[in-house]
């Protein structure tokens, strides 16, 4: 409910002071983090990264300077080319992670914080 993807029966859902009930997920400035990632296959991982990005209409020199920062903090720079494919499954969880981030979402959920296969998000995740 907090994230925007089930609507609430009843009661409200406060963020800062704001009401979100009637606020669409894309507005709510809260970023989800999903076990299995779910990247878009046909997209690089550049593209994956600055996909938040790109629907929030930042321009693309920003785009690109934030998702080369993201990437470096997960401890994927070089692989903005790379398409979701040729990952590893940890590999794929940092890319959502740094998908996530990269928005600067005021909250960010996660489902699986810390799965063995990624411990660069312990790190991440605190800083």
């Amino acid at each position: 409910m907090i994230a925007g993807i089930l609507r609430p029966d009843q009661g409200q859902i406060f963020l800062e002071g704001r009401l979100l009930n009637q606020v669409p997920p894309e507005h709510r400035e809260i970023a989800l983090v999903l076990q299995k990632g779910l990247l878009f296959p046909h997209l690089s991982v550049g593209e994956n990264v600055a996909f938040g990005l790109k629907m929030r209409s930042v321009n693309r020199a920003e785009q690109e300077e934030r998702t080369i920062a993201i990437l470096e903090q997960v401890q994927l720079s070089g692989f903005e080319d790379r398409k979701p494919a040729e990952l590893s499954g940890g590999q794929a969880q940092r890319v959502a992670l740094a998908r996530a981030l990269v928005i600067r979402p005021k909250v960010l959920l996660l489902d699986e914080p810390s799965p063995p296969s990624m411990p660069v998000c312990a790190a991440t995740c605190r800083t």
